[in-house]
């Protein structure tokens, strides 16, 4: 079983390491409210693993198309530092709900305004400039 879960576990490992090395020069203050959501995000993954290892039944397999999905969160990345958080969030959002079964324009109306809400909160309400 363990077998499976390995390439997770190292791309999480891949994703902490690359997340802290491109923080690692910013001021504590600007580093405290990401460093709290990758920590309470690995006490929710560590407690997902423990009820995933008591689990007597056989895993389900790996639902089609999740590469594209693993394919999708890489390309946000590269698409956030090219073209910046609203475009970056509105196709990624478009195209994971597109591919969860989602209908596409329902898709892009809830990705046009989870992204829009997101600036608003972000830029807005907290000053992060996006």
């Amino acid at each position: 079983m363990f077998a499976r879960e390995l390439p997770v576990l190292l791309l999480t490992a891949g994703f902490v390491a690359l997340f802290v090395g491109t923080t690692w020069g910013l001021p504590k203050e600007a580093r405290i409210f990401p460093y709290t959501v990758m920590a309470v995000l690995a006490v929710m993954g560590a407690a997902v693993a423990a009820i995933e290892l008591r689990r007597t039944e056989a895993a389900a397999p790996m639902p089609k198309g999740a590469g594209l999905l693993v394919a999708a969160s890489l390309g946000f990345m590269v698409l956030f530092w090219l073209a910046g958080f609203q475009v970056a969030s509105l196709a990624f959002l478009c195209l994971t709900m597109w591919r969860l079964g989602v209908r596409p324009v329902i898709a892009a109306v809830i990705a046009g305004g989870a992204t829009a809400g997101l600036h608003v909160m972000f830029k807005t309400l907290l000053g992060v400039p996006l």
